[in-house]
C-alpha cells in the first residue's frame, strides 16, 4: 500500500479499511477534557443547511469550491483517523488510533479535541475512550480486539457511538459494533457494548463473504438508522468483488443498540433486514465496482450522502470473479483509492428522499439535478473519509485525503495529494425556512410538518410585507414551541432545558459558565421561572446579532 494506507485490509482478523493518513494534523500527547456532559448533539448534521446548495450552484462556482476554496492540512501520523465530528461546530472529535506506538496492530478509539497552535489546526488527544488491547466481550459472546471508523449520534438521550470492529468469535469479515458515550465523554460504556452487524453471508452456501466496514449512524425525524460499507468478497475475503452501501433500522433493546426486530447480530447481506441504499451500476463502466459512503446526514427533510465511486472496464480482464488473490491484474480493477483506474474512488454527493429507500442515492444528475451533484464538478482525484464538518468558527467544510490521479480523468479538478478542507459557499438558499426547521429540530427534535412551516412562513411574510422586524414572529415561535403540549410532554431537566435553549438561539453549546449561572435561576429556590429565562435568550445580544448575520 502507499504511504498513506495503514496496509489493513477488511477481511477477517486485521480487518477494515485503507485508512485515511491523518485527519487534521497532528495527534499530540494527552490533553485536558473538559466537561461534556451539557453537550447534546443537534437532531441536524454537520452541515446539514449548507451542503444542499451545492446542488444549485452554477459549474463555474462549484469549480471555485474545489479550485479556490480548499486549504491543505498536512497530514499527521497515524493516530488520528477516520475522524466523526460530535456535534456541528465542536471542537470535539472521536476519532482512532493504533494501538502500539509503531503504528501497526489492533486499534481503538479516541476523543480528541481540535485546536489552532501557529495557525494551524492539530488534534490533541483528551481520551482513550475504547482500549481493547485485553478483549472486550459483548452481550452477544464476541470479544471486540479491535476498533476503528467511529460514528455518533444522540437518540433517546443517550450518545451512541458505532465503530468497525473485530476479534474473538467474530464472522470472517470486519463487523459493526455499539455502545454509549458515559456522560463525561471519556469512555465507552463497554457493559452495554453489542454487535450489530457481524461479517459473512445471510446464505451459507454462498460463495461469497461480506464486511459491515465504516458504520454511520443518522438520526432521521425521530427513527435510529445505521449504514455499513459492505466489500463482498469469495469466501474467506481475501479476494474483492465490489463494495456497496446498506442500511437498516436500529432500536434500543433492553439499554442496547440491535437492528430493528433482531437481538443478535444479522449478517451484512441479510436481505429481510437490510435494504442496499447505494448501489453500483453494472451498465456503467464508472460506477460499476464501488459505491463506499463515508457520511449519511440529513435537513430534517432528506437524506444526504458523501461517498466515494469508480468503475472499470470488466471485459478487460476475463475471469476476474474466479481470479486468485494478488493477480497481478487486479491493477485494472477499481477497488481501493489505490487503483490505477481514472476515477475510482472520486467523490460523489447525492441525496435520498427517504433513509431507507433502494439504491435511493443511485440517481444521476441527468436524472435529477436536486438528488446529485454533477460528477464532472466534483475532484477527479482518488479520496478517502470526506465528510461535512463545520468548525468551531460556523465555516463548513468538506474535509478528507485525497490522492494523486493515477490515470488523469478529463475534464475535472485535479485537486492534487493531500489532506484538503474545500470551504462551502455561506449563503443559504432560503434563509427563513433554514431557520424555521432550526426551531422545529433544536426543540421539538422533529422536522417541521408542512402546515406549520406554512404558518410561521406567512407570519414573516406578513411583517416583511409590511417593512416590519421578523425577529418577533421568531420569539414567538420559541415560545409557542416552548410552551406546547409536545415540548413540556418530554419532562425534560434544567440542564435539557438550557441545552435546547443555547442551540436555538446562539447555535452552540452551553459553555459551562453559562451553563452554571443559569441552572441557579432556575433552581427550587432561584429567582427565575423557566419563561423569565427564556425570554433572556430571546432579547440577548448574542440572539440579536446572530439574526442580522442571517439577515433579519
Amino acid at each position: 500500500m502507499r504511504d498513506f494506507f495503514q496496509g489493513r485490509t477488511r477481511a477477517g482478523g486485521g480487518v477494515i479499511a485503507l485508512g485515511l493518513a491523518g485527519l487534521f494534523l497532528n495527534s499530540v500527547g494527552c490533553g485536558s477534557v473538559s466537561d461534556l456532559e451539557a453537550q447534546a448533539a443537534d437532531a441536524m448534521s454537520p452541515g446539514a443547511y449548507r451542503l444542499p446548495s451545492l446542488f444549485s450552484l452554477s459549474s463555474d462556482d462549484m469549480r471555485k469550491v474545489f479550485e479556490d476554496g480548499k486549504r491543505s492540512v498536512p497530514p499527521g501520523g497515524c493516530n488520528t483517523v477516520a475522524f466523526a465530528q460530535i456535534e456541528p461546530r465542536s471542537e470535539y472529535f472521536l476519532g482512532r488510533e493504533t494501538l502500539r506506538s509503531d503504528c501497526k496492530g489492533p486499534m481503538g478509539l479516541t476523543l480528541s479535541r481540535l485546536e489552532t497552535v501557529s495557525g494551524r489546526h492539530e488534534l490533541r488527544k483528551a481520551a482513550r475512550i475504547f482500549d481493547p488491547s485485553t478483549p472486550v466481550p459483548t452481550r452477544n459472546g464476541f470479544q471486540v480486539t479491535t476498533a476503528y471508523d467511529p460514528s455518533t449520534v444522540v437518540f433517546g438521550g443517550t450518545r451512541w457511538v458505532a465503530f468497525e470492529c473485530h476479534g474473538i468469535g467474530f464472522g470472517p469479515m470486519a463487523a459493526s459494533c455499539a455502545a454509549p458515550l458515559t456522560d463525561d465523554m471519556t469512555r465507552l460504556d463497554t457493559t452495554r457494548l453489542s454487535v450489530l452487524v457481524d461479517g459473512g453471508s445471510a446464505n451459507p452456501s454462498s460463495p461469497y463473504v461480506h464486511s459491515a466496514s465504516v458504520p454511520k449512524l443518522l438520526v432521521f425525524q425521530g427513527r435510529l438508522y445505521l449504514y455499513w460499507s459492505s466489500v463482498r468478497a469469495r469466501s474467506p475475503g481475501d479476494v474483492w468483488m465490489d463494495i456497496k452501501t446498506r442500511g437498516a433500522e436500529l432500536e434500543v433493546n433492553a439499554g442496547y443498540l440491535a437492528v430493528k426486530g433482531h437481538w443478535g447480530p444479522i449478517k451484512p447481506d441479510d436481505p429481510t433486514a437490510s435494504v442496499e441504499v447505494w448501489g453500483t451500476i453494472e451498465s456503467d463502466s464508472r460506477q460499476n465496482s464501488v459505491a463506499d459512503v463515508f457520511q449519511v446526514y440529513t435537513d430534517g427533510a432528506s437524506v444526504y450522502a458523501l461517498a466515494a465511486v469508480g468503475g472499470w472496464n470488466k471485459a478487460s480482464f476475463p475471469g476476474w470473479e474466479t481470479r486468485i488473490a494478488h493477480d497481478s491484474r487486479e491493477s485494472t480493477m477499481c477497488l481501493t483509492p489505490a487503483s490505477r483506474v481514472a476515477g475510482c474512488y472520486r467523490l460523489a454527493i447525492a441525496r435520498s428522499p427517504s433513509p431507507l429507500a433502494i439504491n435511493g442515492f443511485n440517481v444521476a444528475h441527468a436524472q435529477d439535478s436536486t438528488r446529485r451533484v454533477a460528477d464532472n464538478l466534483l475532484p477527479a482525484n482518488p479520496q478517502e473519509y470526506s465528510r461535512v464538518i463545520v468548525l468551531p468558527t460556523g465555516e463548513t467544510v468538506i474535509a478528507g485525503m485525497y490522492f494523486e490521479q493515477p490515470v488523469v480523468d478529463p475534464g475535472k479538478v485535479d485537486v492534487g495529494r493531500n489532506m484538503w478542507m474545500f470551504y462551502l459557499p455561506g449563503s443559504k438558499p432560503d434563509a427563513t425556512e433554514t431557520l424555521i426547521k432550526h426551531y422545529y429540530v433544536s426543540i421539538l427534535e422533529r422536522a417541521p410538518d408542512t402546515s406549520g412551516m406554512a404558518y410561521w412562513k406567512g407570519r414573516i411574510k406578513e411583517r416583511e410585507d409590511d417593512g416590519l422586524d421578523v425577529k418577533p414572529v421568531f420569539r414567538d415561535m420559541a415560545s409557542f414551541f416552548f410552551n406546547s403540549q409536545e415540548y413540556l410532554g418530554r419532562n425534560t431537566t434544567d440542564r435539557q432545558f438550557v441545552t435546547n435553549l443555547y442551540r436555538t438561539f446562539f447555535q452552540r453549546p452551553p459553555d459551562d459558565g453559562g451553563m452554571e449561572y443559569w441552572l441557579r435561576q432556575l433552581a427550587p429556590v432561584g429567582p427565575r421561572s423557566r419563561n423569565d429565562v427564556l425570554q433572556g435568550f430571546v432579547d440577548s445580544r448574542e440572539f440579536t446579532n446572530f439574526m442580522s448575520g442571517l439577515g433579519f
